[in-house]
C-alpha cells in the first residue's frame, strides 16, 4: 500500500449541495437474519392499536392571557404552567357540554387535542380557588390548527401518547407558591393554619438542587415507593436499595399488564373516546440467540490462547491467561490520602503495592516499584490549588528520581469524594498531563482477585495496552485492516498506519428518531466532504444505537433462576419498523432488574452488509470493551463516548466553579453525540 503523509494530502473534495433530493434512511434489505444458536419465544411490551381510518383528531392552539383593566397594562402577564392547568380545568368544569373532559387531552401549555369539534372563540375563565389565583380572570382563546386524519396517525402516534401521559400526570397537580419573606413558623400558621409544636426537631429540606424548601417534620408523612438519589447513600446502602427497587422481569411484565387494565391507562375511557382501542394481550414473538465470538488471550509463556466464554453469562476470566498486549508500568507514583484515617480506612502500602505488582505480573503487565510514595490526608481535596500543589510536588520529586515522565499516578482514598475527584482529574489531565487511577483503601487492602484484576485491566488500557481481542476478524472486514478511531482522530489513524481506511462504520449515539434526517443530510455529508478526495472514497455505513426507549423483552418460559433474555438475543421481526432497517440486540447478561436491549437503526450502508453480518458485528464488538471481562450492553464506541461525555461534564463543573475562561464542552449530550468509527 502507498505510504501517505498528512501534509501532502490533496484538498478535500467539495460535494455539491442539494436541496431537491434528501437522503432517506435505508429500507430493510430482507426479512431479517437467520444466524442463531437457538430460537426463543419472547414477550415484548408492545400492544397492537386498532383505530378507524375514517376518524380524526382535532388539534387546537390554546392561548391564555390574564384579563386586565387598562391601568394594569404594565403588569407582568406571564402565567405559570401549573396555573395553566388550573385554568383549563376550570374551563372544562364550567362548560362541560362544549368542552367535554373525557374528549379532551391538554399538554399543559399550548396544545389541545379533541375527539370532537370545540368552539373556536374567546372564553372568560375566573378562578375562585383558595390560593393566590383567587378572583383572577383569564381569557382563553381556542383556535383550530389542524385536523389529524387517523389514516395518518402513524406520524402523530408518539405525540398522542405523550399528551395522554401528560394529561394523566397533570390531572391532580399542586401549584408552586412563591416564597414569602416570613419566618417558617409564621408561614405555616398563615398558609395552613398549623402551629409548629416540636420546635427542637430539625426540619426536612425538600428542595431540589441548590434550592431550599424546609418543612417541619411533624407535617410530613413518608410515602411508600419514594425515589432517593443513590449518590447520597453509602456504598452498601446504595447496592441494597438498587437490588430492592429494580423489579425482576416477571415483576415488570406483571406490572405492565396491570397498568394496561387501569382506568387511566392506555385502555381507559380517554383513548376509547378518541376511537382508539389497545389490545389486551402482550405481544408474543420469536427471537434468535446468536453465538458469542472466540476471544484471544495469551498464556503465561506468551503464546496465543483462544478461549470460549461461559455458556450462560458469556463472561470469561483470566485464570492461567494474560492480556494480549501488556504495557510495562515503569514510572508511577502512589498518593495515599488515608494518612489521618482510622485503621479500617487506612491504606496498608506493604500489602497493596506487592499485591498490585504480583497481580499485574500474572496478567502480563510488568509493574515496577513506585517512584514516589506520598502519604497525606483528605484535606488536600478542599481546593483546586491544594490538589495542584500536591500533584506538582509529586511530579517534581519523581522527575528527580528517574528519567522520563511519570506514566501514571495511583490515588488511594479512604472514601468517595466526588468534588475532590473532579479537582484531581481536572488538574492531572489538563494541567499536569499525567493520567490517574483512583481506588478505595478498603478494596486496595482486601486485594480480592476480581477487584485487582479489574484494576490491572484499567491500568493496562490507560497505558495503551490491549486486554482482549477477537480471534477472528469482524464480520464483513475479513482481510481488511480495522481499528477504532474517534471522529476527530481520522488523520491520526492515517498518520500512524500510513494508510487510510477503506471501510468506515460510523456509530452514532444520543439521537432520537426525529434527528435521523439531520444525521443523514448534515453529518454524513459533512463527513464525506471532510475526508473525500478525487482519489479516495471509502465505503461508509452509518448506524444509530439507542438505549433511551421503553421496549423490554421477556422470556416466555422464564423461571426464578434465569429470567432475563440471554446475551446475544436478537429481535428483527414483529416489533421493528417495517419501513426501516432496525433491530434489537441484548448483548449483556442481566444480573438484577430487567435487561434493556439496545435498539440499532442502520441509516446508511455502502458495504451491503447482510443482516447476519451486521448483527454479529454489533455483538462481537460488545466483547471488546477494555474495562471488563464480559460483554457490555452496547457497542464500545458508544460506551467510550459516554465516558468522554462524563469526563467533559467533570471538566465543565470544575471550570464553571472556578469561573475560568477555558473553553469547555457545552453539555454531556454534545460529547455523547460525537461520531465514533470502527
Amino acid at each position: 500500500m502507498e505510504s501517505l503523509e498528512i501534509s501532502e494530502q490533496k484538498p478535500p473534495l467539495i460535494l455539491p449541495e442539494s436541496t431537491e433530493k434528501r437522503i432517506m434512511p435505508m429500507k430493510r434489505p430482507n426479512k431479517g437474519g437467520t444466524l442463531a444458536l437457538r430460537s426463543v419465544w419472547l414477550f415484548a411490551n408492545h400492544f397492537p392499536v386498532r383505530f378507524s381510518t375514517e376518524s380524526s383528531i382535532m388539534h387546537y392552539d390554546v392561548d391564555i392571557k390574564p384579563h386586565m383593566s387598562p391601568d394594569m397594562q404594565s403588569v407582568n402577564t406571564s402565567i405559570r404552567k401549573s396555573d395553566l392547568r388550573l385554568i383549563m380545568d376550570k374551563l372544562v368544569s364550567d362548560d362541560a357540554t362544549q368542552f367535554p373532559n373525557q374528549m379532551i387531552v391538554y399538554d399543559g401549555d399550548k396544545n389541545m387535542f379533541s375527539a370532537v369539534p370545540l368552539p373556536t372563540r374567546q372564553v372568560m375563565v375566573k378562578l375562585s380557588g383558595e390560593d393566590r389565583t383567587e378572583g383572577r380572570s383569564y381569557i382563553v382563546t381556542v383556535k383550530l390548527v389542524n385536523e389529524l386524519k387517523y389514516s395518518k396517525l402513524q406520524d402523530y402516534l408518539n405525540a398522542i401518547k405523550m399528551h395522554v401521559k401528560l394529561h394523566s400526570l397533570f390531572k391532580n397537580a399542586e401549584s408552586n407558591d412563591p416564597p414569602r419573606k416570613i419566618g417558617l413558623v409564621e408561614y405555616f400558621r398563615q398558609k395552613y393554619d398549623k402551629e409548629v409544636i416540636y420546635m427542637d426537631i430539625p426540619c426536612l429540606n425538600l428542595g431540589k438542587g441548590k434550592g431550599q424548601n424546609y418543612v417541619p417534620m411533624e407535617f410530613c408523612s413518608l410515602v411508600e415507593g419514594q425515589r432517593y438519589p443513590t449518590d447520597k447513600l453509602g456504598l452498601e446502602s446504595g447496592k441494597l436499595l438498587e437490588k430492592i427497587s429494580v423489579p425482576s422481569p416477571m415483576e415488570r411484565k406483571n406490572a405492565i399488564c396491570e397498568i394496561l387494565q387501569a382506568e387511566d391507562g392506555p385502555r381507559g375511557d380517554v383513548l376509547q373516546n378518541f376511537g382508539i382501542a389497545v389490545e389486551n394481550n402482550i405481544t408474543r414473538l420469536l427471537g434468535r440467540v446468536i453465538g458469542p465470538p472466540k476471544l484471544k488471550l495469551r498464556t503465561s509463556t506468551g503464546e496465543v490462547n483462544a478461549i470460549t466464554v461461559d455458556n450462560v453469562k458469556c463472561d470469561w476470566n483470566l485464570v492461567q491467561n494474560s492480556v494480549v498486549e501488556g504495557k510495562p508500568l515503569e514510572r508511577w507514583a502512589l498518593i495515599d490520602f488515608s494518612k489521618y484515617e482510622g485503621r479500617l480506612n487506612r491504606l496498608n502500602p506493604d500489602v497493596f503495592i506487592p499485591n498490585l505488582i504480583t497481580r499485574c505480573s500474572i496478567l502480563g503487565v510488568l509493574v515496577e516499584q513506585p517512584v514516589v510514595y506520598h502519604c497525606t490526608g483528605m484535606r488536600e481535596f478542599s481546593s483546586v490549588a491544594k490538589i495542584r500543589s500536591l500533584l506538582e510536588s509529586v511530579v517534581k520529586e519523581a522527575n528527580g528520581k528517574c528519567k522520563g515522565r511519570l506514566q501514571l499516578i495511583i490515588c488511594v482514598m479512604p472514601e468517595q469524594h466526588q468534588q475532590g475527584y473532579n479537582y484531581l482529574t481536572w488538574v492531572s489531565e489538563t494541567e499536569i498531563g499525567v493520567l490517574t487511577q483512583c481506588c478505595l483503601a478498603s478494596h486496595a487492602n482486601e486485594g480480592e482477585d476480581n477487584y485487582m484484576e479489574n484494576l490491572a485491566l484499567k491500568i493496562n488500557a490507560k497505558l495503551g495496552g490491549s486486554n482482549t481481542e477477537l480471534m477472528e476478524c469482524f464480520p464483513g472486514f475479513e482481510g481488511e485492516d480495522s481499528c477504532y478511531v474517534c471522529g476527530g482522530q481520522f488523520n491520526t489513524y492515517t498518520r500512524i498506519n500510513k494508510v487510510k481506511p477503506k471501510k468506515i462504520v460510523v456509530f452514532r449515539g444520543g439521537v432520537s428518531e426525529d434527528q435521523f434526517d439531520m444525521v443523514l443530510n448534515e453529518e454524513l455529508l459533512d463527513l464525506k466532504r471532510a475526508i473525500y478526495t478525487e482519489n479516495y472514497r471509502p465505503t461508509i455505513t452509518l448506524i444509530v444505537a439507542q438505549k433511551r426507549h421503553m421496549t423490554r423483552l421477556f422470556l416466555e418460559n422464564g423461571r426464578n433462576g434465569i429470567c432475563n433474555v440471554p446475551p446475544g438475543t436478537v429481535v428483527d421481526t414483529t416489533i421493528v419498523d417495517p419501513s426501516r432497517y432496525d433491530f434489537y440486540l441484548c448483548s449483556h447478561y442481566g444480573t438484577i432488574g430487567t435487561s434493556k436491549p439496545t435498539h440499532y437503526s442502520v441509516l446508511w450502508d455502502e458495504h451491503n452488509f447482510t443482516a447476519d453480518q451486521l448483527q454479529k458485528l454489533m455483538y462481537d464488538l460488545c466483547f471488546t470493551c477494555a474495562r471488563c471481562t464480559k460483554p457490555v450492553s452496547f457497542v464500545p464506541p458508544i460506551y467510550y463516548a459516554n465516558i468522554v461525555a462524563f469526563r467533559g461534564c467533570l471538566y465543565q463543573d470544575v471550570v464553571m466553579e472556578l469561573q475560568l475562561p477555558t473553553p469547555v464542552s457545552k453539555s454531556s449530550s454534545d460529547l455523547e453525540n460525537e461520531m465514533f468509527f470502527i
